[in-house]
């Protein structure tokens, strides 16, 4: 029993200390990902979607919130770019922003946001509607 016990507490050493590591490495990125679904999208009688993005001002620049919008068969509908300001805030209309230039042409009622946040060159960054 006690080979057991120092087995498995051995493994838990090993696991934490990965995990600690790990953290540290993911610590050191300034990036960020973030997610989140959508639904009844362009549908009559309802409300149309937000999305907000903060800029925390932690990296003391201006951030690029790349926006990339997938429908519920996990095909890419849509791509942006936008600038966050340091301690900056901004909002976007899934039907009237995020959902307006569809690649595919097809009306999208529901899926995923899938927002990566990065360094701004420049204190801007390319804006870019697809």
């Amino acid at each position: 029993m006690k080979k057991v016990l120092c087995t498995v507490l051995s493994i838990l050493a090993i696991a934490l200390v990965l995990g600690v590591v790990s953290g540290t490495a993911l610590a050191q990125d300034n990036s960020t990902y973030a997610v989140a679904y959508y639904s009844n999208a362009n549908t009559t009688g309802a409300p149309d979607a937000t999305v907000r993005v903060i800029n925390d001002g932690d990296t003391g620049g201006t951030l690029c919130a790349a926006f990339y919008v997938f429908d519920d068969s996990q095909e890419m509908q849509e791509c942006c770019s936008c600038p966050v300001t340091a301690d900056g805030l901004i909002s976007e209309s899934v039907n009237n922003y995020l959902l307006a230039n569809s690649l595919t042409s097809f009306v999208n009622h529901r899926g995923v946001i899938k927002v990566v946040s990065t360094n701004a060159p420049s204190g801007s960054c390319e804006s870019y509607q697809g």
